[in-house]
């Protein structure tokens, strides 16, 4: 593995911590305490000791500050001995399912931020492998293997994005049904359904910032965007409610086809994210027999 694709390899894992701390805002009975320990153990080491991220983020100047700081930040308001959104308790991990909304804030830009930096190392290693002159040469800066984990974690962690937001913004505007009801049937003011109608605002603003983002063209992901955007028109008044069907309706047809873009992202990641690690970790194994080689 050559010098670039390990870097690479070490932002894409932490693009995978990062993902994963959204499986605190799907609902469950209980989590996982030792993924509650690892998540909040590896969203704050790639910046808190010398990895390739905080060597990336010292050489980027200002944008590098201003990213470790969002991290620091997120890390604090989620992780942190003061969070009210995600504690280690006696009885397991307490989650504020009130609180996903800074769970998004965090999670999806700080993705956003590596994935741009991914971007850059991938387009580098192919300018410079198009530039070698020996095979040996382009070797040292090819990224093709790297580029294809790259894109099915992207691919893997807007699946997931937008399940989390979807099943949100859902329960949102049922709870916004229920308070203009109640609004209406008791003469109340309007305070209860404006609060929610906020909340109902955010989720779509991030919904859009997932497919603003999005670098993917694929006929099956376009047509789970367009059913999610289809939903949102819906829910604000811009286009109807198919014929013969109600808006539950709508819900279980946008939830079952962006669960079943997840189960086949996430098989197609799982199918080489291992092995390139497994690579990676080889390739550090090596390195250190040379060095002590060298020492020796």
């Amino acid at each position: 593995m050559n010098n670039i694709s390990k870097t690479i390899t070490t932002l894409i894992h932490y693009n995978v911590i990062i993902r994963d701390v959204l499986q605190f805002t799907f609902r469950r009975d209980s989590y996982d305490v030792e993924a509650f320990k690892n998540e909040k153990r590896g969203v704050i080491i790639e910046v808190d000791e010398n990895t390739h991220l905080k060597n990336i983020l010292k050489q980027a100047g200002e944008n590098g500050e201003k990213l470790e700081k969002q991290i620091r930040d997120f890390y604090e308001n989620v992780f942190g001995e003061k969070s009210t959104i995600l504690k280690l308790a006696d009885d397991g991990v307490r989650v504020d399912h009130n609180q996903h909304a800074e769970i998004y804030k965090g999670v999806l830009p700080i993705h956003e931020s590596i994935n741009g930096i991914i971007l850059s190392g991938i387009q580098e290693g192919k300018k410079n492998e198009a530039a070698a002159q020996t095979d040996a040469e382009k070797a040292q800066h090819n990224v093709d293997e790297v580029e294809k984990v790259w894109l099915a974690e992207d691919r893997f962690f807007r699946g997931v994005a937008f399940a989390a937001l979807v099943n949100d913004l859902i329960r949102f505007f049922e709870d916004y049904q229920v308070a203009r009801r109640e609004e209406a049937q008791n003469g109340g003011t309007a305070a209860a359904s404006t609060f929610i109608g906020q909340d109902i605002e955010e989720m779509i603003r991030q919904i859009g910032f997932v497919r603003q983002t999005a670098h993917e063209i694929d006929p099956i992901y376009k047509n789970m965007e367009d059913k999610i955007n289809s939903l949102v028109e819906m829910m604000i008044g811009r286009r109807q409610v198919p014929a013969g069907k109600r808006i539950p309706d709508v819900y279980r047809e946008v939830q079952e086809t962006v669960n079943l873009y997840i189960r086949d992202q996430e098989a197609a990641f799982r199918a080489c994210y291992p092995q390139l690690i497994n690579e990676f970790l080889e390739a550090i194994k090596q390195d250190n027999v040379k060095i002590a080689g060298q020492e020796a």
